[in-house]
């Protein structure tokens, strides 16, 4: 057995089957990113990108924030494209790389399975 299954297997049974969101957070240790984080992960991103003005040095989020503020929003909204949004109870939208959102998918099809017998 698994440590996911283990888990799954210690819980107390449930009438119905968790949401995707709610299974996720019960039996995974995800680093889901909150929506209050978003914009400040962005910002980390872009000071990778330091911009220098003759003798002058910005932080990348701040001189495309301040040179280009549309770029700067698009680029957030682009972005939050590689996230999936959640809204999990008690944390209000968060986000999960859709990569690590599908490597979970399969997993709580199996855990589904148990609900349904194996049928879909």
């Amino acid at each position: 057995m698994t440590k996911l299954q283990n888990k799954q297997a210690d819980a107390v049974p449930a009438a119905y089957p968790l949401a995707y969101d709610a299974w996720l957070v019960e039996f995974h240790d995800v680093d889901f990113l909150r929506a209050n984080d978003a914009e400040e992960s962005y910002k980390d991103l872009l000071d990778e990108y330091p911009v220098e003005i003759g003798s002058l040095k910005f932080a990348g989020s701040y001189a495309l924030e301040q040179l280009d503020p549309v770029a700067y929003r698009c680029g957030f909204s682009d972005y939050l494209g590689d996230y999936e949004e959640f809204d999990i109870p008690g944390e209000g939208i968060c986000y999960l790389l859709y990569d690590l959102a599908d490597e979970y998918a399969d997993e709580y099809e199996e855990y589904l399975q148990g609900f349904t017998g194996g049928a879909k």
